[in-house]
């Protein structure tokens, strides 16, 4: 974008903090497994430096701050109306806060939460797009709810999936 119009400007670097964020989340999480090691290495990564507590604590501040900044960029007049369809990912990012808050010293118990992780990730940078392409197509608002609680189904579907407690061996 700087490239072509030689500014920068908040309408493009809004949009794309949500998904950093839910990529600095993804690592985030996967340092968590590594906490014995890391510590027992003197790695000091930022999991080892605040304790698993905080740092789950550190993890629920991000993945909130993701749904902050869609809803403030929304507000703001910054992003469309659409692409609101990225909360759908709410549910998901719940559930893996959920687990990781709860099991954050168990490192086999956190592995929904990596995976729903992921698919937060990938899933609201998706739904972010599609709420600019619909925007662009000029959808109407109720099909774009319509399509919202679609969304909000599979999303729902996808975390109850995830987080489904295994069968006891």
């Amino acid at each position: 974008y700087y490239v072509q119009v030689r500014t920068i400007d908040y309408v493009t670097i809004l949009p794309s903090i949500p998904v950093a964020l839910l990529i600095i989340a993804v690592l985030y999480i996967n340092e968590f497994p590594d906490y014995r090691a890391d510590e027992a290495t003197g790695k000091r990564t930022l999991v080892v430096r605040l304790g698993r507590k905080n740092a789950a604590r550190g993890y629920a501040v991000i993945m909130t701050a993701v749904y902050l900044t869609i809803l403030f960029g929304v507000i703001m007049n910054v992003m469309p109306d659409d692409t609101l369809v990225a909360l759908t990912t709410l549910p998901l990012g719940s559930l893996a806060v959920r687990r990781a808050v709860i099991s954050y010293e168990k490192s086999f118990e956190l592995i929904p939460a990596n995976a729903s992780t992921v698919l937060t990730h990938l899933l609201t940078g998706m739904f972010l797009t599609l709420g600019y392409v619909l925007a662009g197509l000029a959808v109407s608002f109720l099909e774009t709810l319509v399509l919202g609680f679609f969304i909000l189904a599979v999303t729902l579907f996808l975390s109850l999936r995830i987080h489904r407690r295994p069968p006891p061996a």
